[in-house]
């Protein structure tokens, strides 16, 4: 299998499985109400690969001989074969969700949802209003 066969695999498994469905379902009726999940979805991806055949340096191997204790200079080091190959890759998707879509007959509504970071900020804002209202009083 190619390079550019197995990427073209894995964005239309990406297409077919990835995004909001994965990690929220799909939209949901109930009567004469549809709630649509809406969400971010990032993905990335990286890959690498060595040189094929290319020698390195020929590199000379010195020992120490323990009798004369004299350095004794022995040939070139082994190069590498012309099948030592490295490769990598890797990849990650992340999703988060942004609110849904409430529709009911003829109006949509947008529920925006928010993170723990947001909540947590927000909360942190209104307890120092707080105490700054109640110190000054």
């Amino acid at each position: 299998m190619e390079i550019m066969e197995m990427l073209n695999n894995i964005m239309a498994k990406l297409k077919q499985y990835g995004g909001v469905e994965l990690s929220f379902g799909n939209p949901q009726t109930l009567g004469d109400l549809t709630i649509i999940p809406v969400a971010r979805v990032a993905y990335g991806f990286g890959g690498g690969s060595g040189p094929a055949g290319k020698k390195k340096k020929k590199a000379k191997v010195h020992t120490i001989d323990e009798t004369s204790e004299e350095m004794i200079e022995h040939g070139p080091a082994e190069t590498p074969k012309k099948e030592d190959i490295g490769m990598g890759g890797g990849g990650g998707m992340q999703t988060s969700p942004v609110g849904i879509f409430v529709i009911k007959k003829d109006k949509v509504s947008f529920f925006p949802t928010l993170s723990f970071k947001e909540l947590a900020v927000t909360t942190a804002i209104l307890i120092m209003m707080l105490w700054r209202l109640l110190r000054h009083k």
